[in-house]
């Protein structure tokens, strides 16, 4: 699950929120300067990552995946699920995506001087690029894996995002449904 799904998941504490979208940019020494409730979000994101990485049909997708995205597939298939939950958002909230977008880009420019460097950064790029939209459309997704992809130092193989979807939707969404109902029921647990 990449960024969309992570904020989905975290329920209405904004703190909660928060950690959970940060919580690949914070390392040890940053949750000792974080608000308790930023915290539980950096640690219920790690237990969506950890859930997700031994889910047996997100294995099954990455197979799917490494012929074209190589190593890079865990990141690819992250994108591409926020991409079905994305598309298919008012199946999941009452809220529309964009509202839902604009509702979390105040919070983290709210919040914005709580974060650490990085995950501060990382905050202002999206916000700018407003990556929680653009996951709704095949464009959206195909900008942002090769905005992911410059940042890299091998080659992704995120150009082929579209011709994946063309080969394996019907399938890959089929598995992201069964997975997110999984992930909802473990973070309904873990939500503060």
């Amino acid at each position: 699950m990449n960024f969309l799904a992570h904020i989905w998941l975290s329920g209405s504490n904004d703190g909660v929120r928060l950690g959970n979208f940060i919580g690949d940019a914070v390392r040890g020494k940053d949750l000792e300067t974080l608000p308790d409730d930023v915290v539980q979000g950096v640690h219920l994101h790690r237990k969506i990552d950890q859930f997700v990485d031994h889910h047996p049909l997100f294995k099954h997708d990455l197979k799917l995946l490494r012929p074209y995205f190589g190593k890079y597939a865990p990141v690819g298939l992250d994108v591409l699920y926020d991409h079905y939950l994305a598309k298919h958002f008012d199946v999941y909230s009452a809220v529309g995506l964009n509202t839902f977008a604009f509702q979390f880009y105040q919070l983290l420019n709210q919040r914005l001087h709580e974060l650490p460097p990085n995950a501060k950064f990382l905050s202002e790029k999206i916000i700018e690029r407003d990556w929680l939209t653009q996951y709704s459309s095949i464009k959206g997704i195909g900008n942002i894996m090769m905005q992911m992809d410059y940042r890299s130092r091998f080659p992704t193989g995120f150009e082929q995002a579209e011709k994946v979807i063309a080969n394996h939707e019907e399938e890959m969404k089929g598995h992201f449904e069964i997975i997110i109902h999984d992930l909802k029921m473990m973070s309904n647990g873990e939500i503060y």
